[in-house]
């Protein structure tokens, strides 16, 4: 289990679960005073001592659970949706030990499906995770590498992304009022406010599908089509 104060330094967290298993949901919704997650993004949930992510967010509703929004280290497609990012709960979730910090200064990403690189080009070759608007990039030092800065990520990768997509500002947590009565007595609550939905169509399985699906017609086709002529 980590704690919301731990969880609030943004680090990477690995699940640890008493059941060994640990569920990460690609999405939550708030329910007046709950919340609700869907879409499990691994059937039968991650291990126990499997990195998931680097936290982005921490929310804590008014029944007293908090959960928080993580950056995964391995996005996940479920259903030809790719989800860079998830849901967990705190108490299902511990510290991994390969959090890494730097010596420069935090940046946070301002941006959605942001693209982290091994080398400061356009060009150079990615890491599979993507950054989104709010998520803690790493540390730097703020020298401009041909339009983008170097990082320390929380990974313990050393990354570069592009300087427009940086600030050292950390975004406000957005948060809405709720007003109930009970008992005659009226009580107005802030509920914290989930980002919609940012996974997007996954286009390369989409297409290795269909190509998939297009050879295997065509062999099948051909099966048939020998079996039928006449001996």
């Amino acid at each position: 289990m980590i704690s919301v104060e731990s969880a609030k330094k943004k680090p990477v967290v690995i699940a640890d679960n008493s059941t060994g298993f640990t569920n990460v949901w690609g999405v939550g919704t708030n329910d007046g005073l709950i919340f609700r997650l869907s879409t499990p993004l691994v059937a039968g949930g991650y291990k126990n001592g499997t990195r998931l992510g680097v936290v982005s967010e921490v929310y804590t509703f008014p029944n007293g659970q908090s959960i928080a929004r993580i950056q995964l280290i391995n996005p996940v497609t479920v259903k030809l949706n790719k989800y860079t990012h998830g849901y967990i709960f705190l108490e299902q979730v511990s510290e991994s030990a390969t959090t890494k910090t730097g010596t420069g200064k935090t940046y946070y990403c301002v941006g959605n499906s942001v693209n982290v690189r091994k080398s400061p080009s356009t060009t150079a070759s990615k890491y599979s995770y993507q950054l989104d608007k709010g998520d803690v990039i790493g540390e730097s030092d703020g020298v401009d590498n041909n339009g983008f800065y170097k990082f320390t990520l929380r990974t313990g990768d050393v990354g570069y992304v592009s300087k427009t997509y940086c600030s050292l500002q950390a975004p406000a947590s957005v948060t809405v009022s709720k007003t109930t009565t009970s008992g005659g007595q009226t009580t107005t609550v802030q509920i914290p406010v989930l980002p919609g939905d940012t996974s997007s169509f996954d286009w390369q399985k989409t297409v290795l599908g269909a190509v998939l699906g297009t050879a295997i017609a065509f062999v099948v086709t051909k099966v048939l089509t020998s079996l039928s002529k006449p001996k």
